[in-house]
């Protein structure tokens, strides 16, 4: 009791700082990072963005708010030791006014050096006090001779594990140090002029000073922030916007919108008049990355406008080089990252499978297959997420997405030798949209629009003629000895009349005949003169035997299993040019092991005959088969 009414301020200022702690604490509900950061610089720490703009309060505010428990215990620790004695000598009033005045002396040192600082914590007051109860001590010393030794000791203690912790505490060493100095001169003050410790005078002359100080401070850290706010801003609104469904149409007004949002944000870092050394290699990265950002957006509105998509690689290589770009040095503490329980809920990442595929693109253990595969899988081993296929010799075959086992989004394909083959869009396996084919010297070769049924709107030669026009026109190619290879007739986007290509010797390869881009009757000879007849429905495989041999089959192995449920599995399936089932789908679904009995009973079954091009040329093509249960 005697202490306390000896030095009541000291103890105030220290039942105030733990309850503040408490309050925080329980308000925050932790102390681990990056929340307990968050939670005190939402509930009060300085931080010169907020702070210049406005919200003055935190220069007081901080002053009571501590980076954790160990910071909490020095500081107090600090304030008790150095307080109980100095407050007795100089009076309370006299205590308290040099507490604040350097705690708001250190306050703006910290908002004068320190880059996007969030400092907390009662140490630039409590060095503030030490400084002016240095000089009070040395003067006491002198007419006393009272030991200097204790108090050296505690400030070099309390110094040394400040520094030791300032990083991790959010402690700030300007403020330190611009506490120290004002308490330094408020000391020396009273030396010089030799007035009483005690009476309150030089305060007077600081608190205007330190307010003129805080309002002509530049905003250059402000304006900075309000960069970060605006950067951040537009990459979370593209962010939500991406992952809804929209029409290319949309998407092209989204992406030209954001690009003006970039635009804004470039000019905003524009407008900051002053820049210090410490930021302009930030500054640097950050138009870097909004023109990367901006040059991004230019490639998606092409691609969409032009249904493009080879531009889908640019996009990606843009977004590597973002990636790529050194983290600025200093980013303004911004948000959170998700919260530990929608963390929890989300599933697990999904490890990318290698798969080998032989040439015909059925799957095989051989390491020393023509083409492997890398992407995701779902638990079913249905392809899922992104796919890349690869040439034995690592160079990328394919890119595209894929959904339960389905192409399903934008597709690329490349030659052998890093050319562009094809790229476009499929929906639900099915190819949608617009396609551009290119030839083997990376030339466009061909715009083929996919609605109801192919059409082709434009075509071009190896040399980049026009030969097919808004979809009409004579596609025709010669080799190199003058016989023409191909020549036929587009109407209205569609094959029409009669169609003839030639072997290299000038003999007929085939003769087709179209009408609206239907075929109505064929003839080919091979390389050997064989000739064969067909018509449209050469392109579609069939089983052994039979269509009905097939039903028959399906229906008496369906009736072995034993189930209580009565319907219909739905399979889609590739035939290889050899007659390998695979890519095998479920289409129409019973149950999981319903599912799985119907794949077996149809890879058990009789054997398919692929579809052949121009009558004898064996093609991939895609069947499908119903296996009925319970019925």
């Amino acid at each position: 009791m005697e202490r306390l009414k000896l030095a009541p301020a000291t103890h105030v200022l220290i039942a105030i700082n733990l309850v503040v702690f408490a309050i925080n604490y329980f308000t925050i509900g932790t102390l681990n990072d990056p929340y307990w950061t968050v939670g005190l610089l939402e509930s009060g720490a300085l931080f010169n963005p907020y702070t210049l703009n406005g919200q003055r309060y935190r220069i007081f505010t901080h002053m009571f708010m501590h980076g954790g428990i160990i910071h909490l215990f020095v500081n107090m620790y600090g304030l008790y030791v150095l307080g109980i004695g100095l407050e007795a000598y100089t009076g309370t009033k006299k205590f308290a006014l040099v507490y604040f005045v350097t705690g708001v002396a250190a306050a703006l040192a910290s908002l004068s050096f320190g880059i996007f600082t969030i400092g907390v914590g009662a140490s630039g007051a409590i060095f503030g006090v030490y400084g002016f109860g240095l000089i009070v001590n040395i003067q006491r010393h002198r007419e006393s001779e009272l030991p200097l030794g204790p108090l050296f000791i505690n400030f070099i203690l309390l110094l040394l594990v400040n520094l030791a912790i300032s990083k991790s505490v959010h402690a700030d060493n300007a403020a330190h140090f611009g506490g120290l100095a004002t308490g330094l001169v408020i000391g020396l003050f009273h030396m010089l002029t030799k007035t009483s410790y005690s009476r309150l005078l030089i305060e007077w002359i600081l608190i205007p000073l330190l307010a003129v100080y805080y309002f002509v401070m530049p905003r250059y850290q402000v304006q900075y922030f309000q960069v970060f706010q605006s950067l951040f801003a537009t990459e979370e609104r593209m962010s939500a916007q991406s992952r809804e469904r929209h029409t290319d149409e949309e998407f092209v007004k989204i992406y030209k919108a954001n690009y003006n949002a970039w635009d804004s944000t470039r000019q905003l870092l524009d407008s900051i008049s002053y820049i210090p050394g410490s930021l302009r290699s930030d500054t640097a990265l950050l138009r870097g990355y909004i023109a990367l950002a901006q040059k991004g957006f230019e490639y998606r509105i092409t691609m969409l406008e032009n249904e493009s998509f080879i531009y889908r690689d640019s996009i990606e290589h843009i977004n590597l080089q973002m990636r790529l770009l050194p983290r600025p040095e200093h980013i303004p503490f911004y948000r959170l990252p998700k919260e530990s329980t929608e963390i929890a809920s989300e599933e697990p990442a999904k490890e990318p499978v290698k798969v080998f595929y032989d040439s015909n693109w059925v799957e095989t253990k051989n390491p020393g297959a023509p083409y492997y595969r890398i992407g995701t899988q779902d638990s079913l081993g249905n392809w899922d997420g992104s796919v890349t296929d690869y040439f034995a010799n690592g160079d990328i075959q394919m890119k595209g997405e894929y959904k339960n086992g389905k192409r399903d989004g934008i597709f690329i394909f490349y030659t052998d030798h890093k050319s562009y083959a094809s790229a476009g869009r499929y929906r639900d396996n099915i190819s949608f949209g617009k396609w551009e084919q290119f030839h083997d010297n990376g030339k466009l070769k061909s715009e083929v629009f996919y609605r109801n049924r192919y059409f082709l709107k434009n075509l071009w030669d190896s040399s980049g003629q026009k030969l097919v026009s808004d979809g009409n026109g004579v596609e025709t190619y010669q080799y190199p000895n003058g016989v023409v290879a191909l020549s036929g007739q587009y109407i209205n986007g569609y094959k029409e009349g009669y169609w003839v290509a030639r072997y290299e010797n000038g003999k007929t390869h085939y003769e087709e005949n179209y009408f609206n881009g239907n075929l109505l009757k064929g003839r080919s000879f091979d390389a050997a003169g064989n000739t064969f007849f067909y018509d449209e429905s050469s392109y579609f495989p069939f089983p052994e035997r039979g269509h009905e041999k097939l039903k028959a089959y399906l229906k008496t192995e369906a009736k072995k299993v034993s189930t209580d449920q009565r319907g219909t599995v739905k399979l889609s399936f590739r035939i290889s040019v050899k007659g390998d089932i695979t890519e095998l789908l479920v289409e129409k679904s019973m149950s999981p092991h319903l599912d799985s009995l119907a794949k077996q009973i149809l890879l058990r079954g009789p054997r398919w005959i692929p579809g052949k091009d121009h009558g004898y040329e064996p093609a991939d093509s895609y069947g499908i088969a119903e296996i009925p249960f319970g019925l």
